[in-house]
């Protein structure tokens, strides 16, 4: 069972939201795409003018930033590049995989999500309290 997380933080890297959710059986890379999908989604949502998307996937962030992304066989690239061509600042990044930690913790939580995004603030995950969780 594959499963994702993410954090957004702002421009002096103090957290303003999280997320995770469990996403069934997907292969490696699809997960990583998924992660990246989401994250787009959510800052849309939350109405960001300007993200960086970092993840430890290299695979993943070549594929998306590739100018044929739009027409990729695989649905998520083509979702991921129509989701960038919005009015907005999408960029997208990759990081070792030691500075991925914050999101990879958060991760672990997607069980409790089930298949349903948790949208988590930081004072809640600090305090481990599942009251914070969505039900």
């Amino acid at each position: 069972m594959g499963s994702i997380g993410g954090l957004a933080r702002d421009s002096n890297d103090h957290w303003i939201i999280g997320f995770c959710r469990s996403i069934g059986v997907a292969s490696a890379f699809n997960i990583e795409l998924w992660a990246i999908y989401t994250c787009l989604q959510l800052a849309r949502d939350n109405g960001f003018q300007k993200v960086q998307i970092q993840s430890d996937c290299l695979k993943a962030v070549t594929t998306v930033q590739d100018d044929a992304a739009s027409s990729n066989s695989n649905y998520l690239v083509r979702a991921i590049a129509k989701l960038r061509r919005g009015h907005w600042d999408a960029e997208i990044k990759w990081i070792p995989r030691e500075s991925n930690r914050p999101a990879d913790k958060l991760t672990k939580h997607a069980h409790e999500a089930q298949h349903e995004l948790l949208n988590m603030n930081y004072s809640c995950l600090r305090r481990h309290q599942k009251t914070c969780f969505p039900s």
